[in-house]
């Protein structure tokens, strides 16, 4: 059975980083969100942020969002870079598509696992705006974890 939120234990963590982190992600709706699609967020967001090695927060020029989607009904959950230039940033979705969990994860840069190259078309309104002027080399993600973490 899957507890919403609210019901969830609530986790204490030894770092300042991770407690913001996972307010984050409260403000942004994931834990319910991602629930409804099927992830177990406590196993493969809280368990893998309790064990992050990260000695600060990968995520900390990230956006964590859902943004509606006209092709998914459920929308996509967002974590995209706050500015995008020409240092490396990655951007990670999660959403619901023909039944399956997606979990994309996509750079600015190439990288060795990665499947093809995406633009965005020109208007795309189904994305962040901060993405939509860049190429994006991607995976699709069997693991349904934030990629950025050191466990």
């Amino acid at each position: 059975m899957r507890l919403s939120f609210p019901q969830m234990a609530i986790r204490e963590f030894d770092t300042g980083w991770k407690r913001e982190l996972h307010a984050e992600w409260i403000a942004a709706a994931a834990p319910d969100f991602l629930n409804t699609l099927g992830v177990d967020y406590e196993r493969d967001f809280l368990d893998t942020l309790t064990r992050a090695a990260n000695s600060s927060n990968p995520y900390s020029e990230s956006i964590w969002k859902i943004v509606p989607n006209s092709a998914i009904p459920t929308g996509v959950l967002h974590c995209y870079p706050k500015v995008v230039d020409a240092d490396l940033v990655t951007w990670e979705e999660w959403f619901l598509l023909e039944g399956k969990i997606r979990h994309h994860i996509l750079s600015n840069h190439p990288f060795p696992s990665e499947e093809g190259v995406w633009t965005p078309e020109p208007g795309d309104q189904d994305h962040p705006k901060e993405v939509i002027f860049t190429s994006w080399h991607y995976m699709n993600s069997q693991d349904h974890k934030p990629a950025l973490f050191n466990c």
